[in-house]
């Protein structure tokens, strides 16, 4: 069975991860 569509609301903020190997930081800011 598929995931869900995701829900897109406007002026809502998304909790988004992005992790490497080993759960590295990929992008640091």
């Amino acid at each position: 069975m598929p995931r869900m569509g995701r829900i897109v609301l406007p002026n809502y903020p998304h909790h988004v991860v992005q992790r490497g190997h080993n759960r590295q930081v990929v992008f640091a800011a």
